[in-house]
């Protein structure tokens, strides 16, 4: 083994110790290099002790036992170096590890902050859309209850209307198969989802049902969960509730009536 060939290897060895942007593939490539250069070391090392034994080949024993010390130190700077090439490839390895988790971690966040974005507007906005039509549904089925029970009245009239959804969802009746989504349908509110927008939790949820709809769907952004947004929503809501409660409580004193009067006229025509 000449020393040009020691240095190179030694060369080799303290870049791969002290630089910073080596790669982990490098540092296995040298490491399988230093393991081949131990084993080659040790197999000179072993010739060199024979030879110098052998006085018809060792002619000049002091150059003999420079070759063996030289042999010697290159070889335990090699077993030195192992432990540490063996760090240097455990840090790489993990540097490389955070850097590929790094990439991944902020391409998943950028999606998952995308899809949030779109859940919060997308839902608020079908909530409020869904509340709006079934709302309006109700008051139409209420109306169409009065058409059938005034067609009922009449004689040989046989047109009935039937609830928004059946003609919606081209079925003649309910049944256990076919249940009423109006009815079945739970739509939790964004910001408090142990509270229901439909069916409203309160105690006059129809006129929540109806002032939550009144108004355009909102996203508070950063603050949507912040106790101050929270309470801006639920005074709007209330405010809202205020003024559409007296309207409905309004509403089904004047259909409790219109009934009662009808009732009345049927009772009076019967007796006629």
């Amino acid at each position: 083994m000449s020393k040009q060939n020691t240095s190179i290897s030694l060369d080799r060895i303290v870049s791969a110790l002290e630089g910073t942007a080596i790669g982990s593939a490098t540092i296995a490539e040298i490491i399988a290099d230093v393991e081949r250069q131990i084993a080659a070391t040790e197999q000179s090392l072993i010739e060199e002790k024979e030879s110098v034994l052998d006085l018809t080949k060792c002619k000049n024993p002091k150059a003999a036992h420079d070759r063996i010390v030289e042999l010697e130190l290159f070889l335990n700077q090699l077993r030195a170096s192992r432990p540490r090439l063996d760090e240097k490839l455990a840090a790489s390895l993990e540097s490389e590890r955070s850097a590929r988790f790094d990439g991944t971690y902020k391409q998943v966040k950028a999606e998952r902050d995308r899809l949030a974005n779109e859940f919060a507007e997308v839902y608020q906005a079908t909530v409020a859309r869904l509340v709006d039509v079934l709302i309006r549904m109700a008051a139409c089925d209420v109306k169409c209850a009065e058409v059938n029970s005034q067609a009922s009245a009449l004689h040989n009239e046989q047109r009935r209307l039937l609830k928004c959804e059946l003609v919606a969802r081209g079925l003649e009746a309910f049944s256990r198969a076919q249940p009423e989504l109006a009815k079945t349908v739970v739509l939790p509110d964004f910001v408090e989802s142990a509270r229901t927008r439909w069916p409203a939790t309160t105690s006059t949820s129809f006129a929540v049902a109806y002032a939550e709809t009144t108004s355009p769907p909102f996203h508070a952004g950063a603050d949507w969960a912040s106790s101050a947004e929270k309470q801006r929503r639920r005074q709007a809501i209330e405010a809202d509730q205020a003024r559409s409660a007296a309207f409905h409580e309004q509403a089904t004193k004047d259909q409790e009536e219109r009934k009662n009067r009808e009732e009345r006229e049927r009772f009076a025509a019967l007796k006629r």
